[in-house]
């Protein structure tokens, strides 16, 4: 995530039913800000990956397979 300054990045991970399955909240700096996510806990399937920050909300369908 490039961020123009610190600011609070909180992720998150719904299912099809828009049920949040993995929620996380990091500290991020100014410039770009790599972001891991464990999700092998997680079904195979489609997902919205929902990342905001204090300026902006944005979503992106990914597909977990195994």
């Amino acid at each position: 995530v490039m961020l123009e300054n610190n600011s609070t990045i909180n992720v998150r991970v719904l299912n099809r039913a828009g049920q949040v399955q993995l929620s996380r909240t990091y500290q991020g700096a100014e410039g770009l800000n790599p972001l891991n996510l464990d999700v092998s806990g997680l079904f195979q399937g489609l997902y919205v990956v929902e990342i905001a920050t204090d300026h902006l909300t944005r979503q992106f369908k990914t597909t977990i397979l195994r």
